[in-house]
């Protein structure tokens, strides 16, 4: 349960950025979709042990990470797509 808790308060700087973000697209095209990837395969991964050993609280956080990374995803995203109709060139994503 505690590791459960600690991805989720890891993962709240991220979600809030983005949220607070969302309409700059110059901020969120500098976001890591790889981090977004790696953050949903390994809740995905969590999903099966915890599923295997029946256990809700080993993959309980997949709640509330997999759709903030899928909203984050998607914001970043649209992101490009704004800065690319704009004709303004991708910032290089941040150093993870």
């Amino acid at each position: 349960m505690a590791a459960s808790i600690v991805s989720l308060v890891l993962w709240v700087p991220q979600v809030r950025k983005t949220w607070s973000h969302r309409n700059n697209s110059e901020e969120l095209a500098g976001l890591s979709v790889l981090t977004q990837y790696i953050l949903i395969l390994s809740q995905i991964l969590w999903l099966v042990y915890g599923v295997l050993i029946s256990s809700f609280w080993v993959w309980s956080s997949l709640i509330v990470n997999v759709p903030a990374a899928v909203l984050t995803l998607y914001l970043i995203h649209r992101a490009k797509l704004r800065l690319r109709a704009a004709g303004e060139p991708l910032p290089a994503p941040e150093a993870i």
